[in-house]
């Protein structure tokens, strides 16, 4: 009887040592697991390839846009016109030209009124030229300023000189565009003035300006 009570509890002891190692390996499983898990957030790291986006810094190279300054260089270059002898503009409008077989207007003389004149006609008489004519004119003192624009010319020339009158002609001594002296007969009124411009070979422009202001 002794001999089977020691065997049964030999035979509990040993069934119950198996069910502590097996809870002990379970146990030692899970932490292992747990581990692995561990090692699959790590891949949460490559979020930081979202780094890359930095690469955006690149449109920086709009930048480039700002090359197109080298337009206002070529808009001063747009500065290359004809020299201004002074800064009159045109007050009037461009006059076109009529043929005359009439005999010429004798000049008159007189004294011109200082101020402004827009050309308002032109006349041509002996075969003389031209098709149109844009002037604008001032009397300062013993000064004449200029500003003109005929036939296809694309730009206003301008002159600046003073002026002596003989009788029924006026000198101009031109000191701008250049030392140069003109000479036309002329018909002067308290409204009106009107050059007789020769083109030689009796051919004859007349151009009658209107006083416009002082």
């Amino acid at each position: 009887m002794r001999h089977w009570v020691g065997a049964l509890a030999l035979f509990a002891m040993l069934a119950g040592g198996c069910d502590d190692n097996e809870i002990e390996d379970g146990t030692g499983g899970a932490s292992a697991s747990g581990g692995g898990s561990g090692g699959g957030s790590g891949s949460g790291g490559t979020s930081g390839s979202g780094g890359a986006s930095g690469s955006g810094g690149a449109s920086g190279s709009g930048g480039a846009a700002g090359d197109a300054g080298n337009d206002a260089d070529a808009a001063a270059d747009g500065d290359a016109e004809i020299a201004a002898c002074n800064y009159l503009t045109q007050i009037g409008l461009q006059v076109a030209s009529t043929i005359s077989a009439a005999t010429v207007p004798v000049a008159q003389g007189g004294t011109p009124t200082g101020g402004f004149y827009a050309l308002t006609g032109a006349t041509l008489y002996g075969g003389a030229t031209g098709s149109t004519f844009w002037r604008t004119l001032r009397f300062d003192g013993a000064e004449l300023k200029t500003v003109e624009r005929d036939g296809s010319a694309t730009q206003d020339s301008t002159s600046t000189g003073s002026f002596v009158v003989a009788g029924t002609k006026l000198t101009r001594n031109l000191t701008c565009p250049g030392a140069t002296t003109q000479e036309f007969e002329f018909t002067a009124t308290s409204t009106h003035f009107t050059a007789y411009e020769s083109q030689g070979s009796g051919k004859l422009v007349e151009l009658v300006y209107e006083w416009k202001s002082p």
